[in-house]
């Protein structure tokens, strides 16, 4: 316990202290010292922690090596109690350490497919041509994607933290629609942005988990290429290519 207070905590050191605590439990006892059959618990504690911070392979061994030790005492005539306990005892330590040790393979699978699906989005998030960005309730930014900080010129960490109200670079009007789809509760779509002879379409909607609301989410197209195509072929229409 001080060793894992200490910060002693890789796979070595918990091995390490794994193997300690059952030497030692295991002399005390077969020395039959007094309260020695307390010890006992430091085998279903070893067999219900110790799956959990040990990788797989030695996790799994918990479940063998921990109900061994234990009977190993059985020729001291030190298990605490007669053979059939003892072998109750045993099977209790075996299950309880393979129930810990599946569920703790479980964990680790739905954390690493929950990271690596995290990372795939984030990837995609920070790609995309179309800006992204959440705000919560107080409309401080929580994040947003370079596409969406292009707005600003500024990188995107500038914003985080920052609410909406005291932006001086992205265009006014991005935050009275976060106010506008925060306080309805409802998508806004195709709101025009301009700033410095760009344009761009966006939209707002509410972010919830559930019933709960979390904060508002933005999503912004650049669009100044199809801006400015659309006005040259207006002005195409309604002029003379010739005499203007």
């Amino acid at each position: 316990i001080v060793a894992g207070l200490l910060g002693w905590r890789s796979h070595a050191a918990v091995t390490f202290r794994l193997a300690v605590t059952l030497v030692l439990g295991f002399t005390l006892m077969a020395l039959r010292e007094d309260g020695s059959g307390y010890v006992l618990l430091w085998y279903f504690v070893v067999a219900s922690v110790y799956p959990l911070v040990l990788p797989a392979r030695l996790g799994g061994a918990v479940a063998v090596v921990v109900p061994l030790a234990y009977l190993l005492l059985l020729p001291f005539d030190a298990a605490d109690g007669p053979l059939p306990v003892a072998l109750l005892r045993a099977v209790a330590l075996a299950l309880i350490a393979g129930f810990v040790h599946v569920a703790a393979q479980a964990f680790r699978h739905a954390v690493a497919e929950r990271d690596g699906a995290l990372a795939t989005l984030h990837t995609f998030v920070e790609a995309a041509p179309i800006g992204l960005g959440y705000w919560d309730l107080d409309l401080r930014a929580r994040w947003l994607n370079p596409a969406l900080a292009d707005l600003s010129g500024q990188p995107a960490e500038e914003h985080v933290g920052r609410p909406v109200t005291e932006e001086e670079t992205l265009p006014i009007a991005l935050g009275l629609n976060l106010h506008r789809a925060l306080v309805a509760g409802r998508p806004i779509h195709d709101v025009e942005l301009t700033a410095d002879g760009r344009s761009w379409t966006s939209s707002y909607f509410p972010v919830r988990d559930g019933p709960r609301l979390l904060g508002v989410g933005s999503s912004v197209v650049d669009v100044t290429e199809q801006r400015e195509a659309q006005r040259a072929l207006a002005y195409s229409a309604t002029h003379d290519a010739l005499t203007g």
